[in-house]
């Protein structure tokens, strides 16, 4: 979102599952854990170092403790970042 150097450490306030929409604008809605789960677990779980089983119970994990939104994803990078910066801004909800 902004080009400068990135903390040691973050606060997670919320899981997004992108989506490649296609459309013009980029927006965020609630979507359900498990709809979040079955999203992230293929790609995510297969990125992860380490065993599948504990990326698994690490997704769960993260689907279970945050709210969970779908980022549709509109075609410009600068509105994308704007986005989810707008939705950060308003504390995650």
């Amino acid at each position: 979102i902004a080009p400068r150097p990135v903390p040691a450490m973050l606060d997670i306030v919320a899981l997004m599952v992108p989506h490649i929409s296609g459309g013009g604008a980029s927006s965020i809605m609630p979507v359900s854990r498990r709809d979040a789960m079955i999203a992230l677990a293929p790609s995510g779980i297969a990125q992860m170092p380490g065993e599948r089983e504990s990326g698994f119970r690490f997704f769960s994990e993260l689907a279970r403790h945050l709210p969970c939104f779908r980022l549709s994803l509109g075609t410009d990078p600068a509105e994308i970042a704007g986005t989810i910066e707008d939705f950060l801004t308003r504390g995650a909800r």
